[in-house]
């Protein structure tokens, strides 16, 4: 006589997944960063922060208002450069 053995089921390996990372930040996203803040920033600031020419900066800036975004003016004080920011309590944000 043979015995049959019942067959085990195989254990099965527990599947690993990768962390996901946040997707990178693009350029518009790091722009609209860099306008949040308090003191908002100088178009000098913005193209050295994003490797970027200054009329570039100006186009973006511009891009921002035709999309329906307050970007505010602040007035220059003496021998510093016009500052821009969003302020996000106002009009619409970035998107």
């Amino acid at each position: 006589m043979q015995t049959t053995e019942t067959a085990q089921p195989r254990a099965r390996k527990a599947r690993t997944t990768a962390p996901v990372s946040p997707p990178p930040k693009t350029k518009k996203d790091q722009f609209v960063e860099l306008l949040r803040a308090k003191a908002g920033s100088d178009v000098k600031a913005l193209s050295d922060a994003l490797g970027w020419q200054p009329h570039t900066v100006r186009a973006a800036l511009t891009g921002l208002r035709k999309a329906g975004v307050t970007v505010e003016k602040l007035p220059a004080r003496e021998g510093e450069l016009t500052r821009y920011r969003i302020y996000a309590k106002r009009g619409r944000t970035a998107q």
